[in-house]
């Protein structure tokens, strides 16, 4: 899904639905290797695999 999230510093988000799945939220303009690498982090997030840290200024945040 695509964002109506407009604030520069929003990189993409991810949400567990209640029936286990999981919604990805792009921010509209990002290229596909920024996303790739963000999306791919959100989902070892949310599996807890260990992944390496992201380069800066990226970060994962738990609400």
């Amino acid at each position: 899904m695509t964002s109506r999230i407009t604030d520069p510093t929003f990189t993409g988000g991810a949400a567990v639905r209640p029936d286990g799945t999981l919604l990805f939220a792009k921010p509209p303009g990002r290229s596909a290797a920024e996303w790739d690498m963000l999306a791919r982090a959100m989902l070892g997030q949310a599996l807890r695999v260990p992944l390496p840290e992201l380069p800066e200024p990226y970060r994962i945040c738990e609400p």
